[in-house]
């Protein structure tokens, strides 16, 4: 199944003491410049088309703003910018 297709699906993966956990991955809305925003395990990251994790699930929040950027919500450190590659322009702060 594509990750353009991917509504929510439950993945494996290995843990460092070789036992097989699972979680579930959810999209939030379509995907922009070739990335969309998840919901993991309480947190939002980034995925890309191939549905390989761009931005670790990390965050508070993210919302796409615009063409260029993904506002990016901290929950320590508070509001930020980034580019659909992960990069960011302006690290959150408070």
């Amino acid at each position: 199944m594509s990750a353009s297709k991917l509504k929510s699906k439950r993945v494996g993966f290995f843990t460092s003491c070789h036992r097989l956990t699972t979680r579930t991955i959810e999209l939030q809305g379509r995907f922009r410049n070739g990335v969309a925003i998840v919901w993991i395990n309480n947190k939002y990251g980034l995925i890309n088309k191939e549905g390989e994790v761009i931005v670790s699930p990390r965050f508070k929040y993210l919302e796409m703003v615009s063409d260029e950027l993904i506002r990016v919500t901290d929950e320590k450190k508070g509001i930020g910018y980034m580019n659909y590659n992960g990069e960011f322009v302006w690290k959150p702060t408070q």
